[in-house]
């Protein structure tokens, strides 16, 4: 995998094109589920870029906040660590749009990680105002949180009017409903845990690593 640190950004890229050609050649012929889904993953593929290639710089106010560290720009996240987890979500996002777009549980995981990524987000943002209100931050903000409330989110909101429309087809069965509850609630334990946690503890370990991000994005403009 270390041969694609240089390359993922490209890579999610180019699926988020594949995924957006699919949806405008068969977009009569493809269920508004399929739709909501394959235009998450271009908003997660968009909120990635925003994260690290413009503004970028989340990993910079992140490592502050989780590693309190003196190099923001290596630890505890690192480019390995990074590009294993945002890599990951992106397959895992488009594994399910091909195979299971259809599935209640695909709706509310996107609901549910959309919230989630607003929670982190608006307070990552509050913390960043904090640290660099005194420097030069104008507002509250971290690498992400205007693609998680301009595009994420309207595609939440959008699986939510689904539901709420074929809420009769989508809850006939209390039983099928649980099941669907619970496995959006591993999907995002899987998210949180083996794309997040797992990665950075393992690949973002050791203080030395050679793979330190190249700047700090957002943050290089309160530095100086």
């Amino acid at each position: 995998m270390v041969f694609l640190i240089d390359w993922w950004l490209l890579l999610i890229s180019i699926i988020a094109l594949v995924v957006g050609f699919h949806i405008a050649i068969y977009w009569k012929s493809i269920t508004a589920q399929k739709k909501l889904c394959g235009f998450f993953v271009i908003a997660l593929v968009l909120h990635m870029i925003e994260e690290y290639v413009y503004p970028g710089g989340f990993h910079y106010i992140f490592n502050l906040i989780m590693g309190g560290t003196t190099d923001p720009t290596r630890f505890p996240m690192n480019r390995l660590s990074c590009m294993a987890t945002n890599l990951s979500a992106v397959i895992a996002f488009v594994i399910v749009y091909w195979k299971w777009s259809d599935k209640l549980f695909t709706l509310l995981t996107i609901i549910f990680f959309t919230i989630g990524q607003l929670i982190t987000h608006s307070i990552f943002g509050i913390q960043s105002f904090e640290m660099f209100g005194s420097v030069g931050q104008s507002f509250p903000y971290s690498p992400g949180l205007i693609n998680t409330v301009f595009m994420m989110s309207p595609v939440a909101i959008g699986c939510v009017l689904y539901i709420y429309k074929n809420r009769k087809v989508l809850f006939n069965n209390s039983r099928s409903t649980l099941i669907q509850v619970g496995l959006s609630i591993l999907v995002i334990a899987f998210t949180i845990g083996g794309l997040i946690f797992i990665p950075n503890n393992l690949l973002g370990s050791d203080i030395h690593t050679p793979y330190k991000f190249k700047n700090s994005g957002y943050y290089e403009r309160f530095k100086k």
